[in-house]
């Protein structure tokens, strides 16, 4: 044998909570959403997107709240294709509904208005 007891036993057990305890979520780790933002709308350039800061943003608020498109849409009270717009880096920063930019301190707004314009 290995040493391990069976798939339940105390020596897998022992491991898989030190294993817990070493992660970063344990140790309440935060995300970096600055840069989690820019790789988004990295993504969204290479794709693409006219505004690649605004698709970044978009798809970051949505993933936060973990809502399908027409969830989201309806709790924005957008229509559905609005958001999928929104969410290609098809529409201009001023088009992002105000809702989403008064969520508190998970976007920074100023970088996504600072975005470059389109050529």
């Amino acid at each position: 044998m290995s040493g391990h007891a069976g798939p339940f036993g105390a020596p897998r057990a022992a491991a898989r909570e030190a294993a817990r305890r070493r992660h970063p979520t344990a140790r309440a780790w935060a995300p970096d959403r600055a840069r989690l933002l820019r790789r988004l709308a990295a993504r969204a350039e290479a794709r693409g997107a006219r505004w690649p800061r605004v698709a970044a943003a978009v798809v970051l608020l949505r993933g936060v709240t973990g809502d399908d498109r027409p969830g989201f849409a309806h709790r924005l009270g957008v229509p559905e294709d609005v958001l999928a717009h929104l969410e290609a880096g098809d529409l201009p920063a001023d088009a992002v509904p105000g809702r989403l930019r008064g969520v508190p301190g998970l976007v920074d707004w100023a970088w996504v208005d600072a975005a470059p314009p389109p050529t």
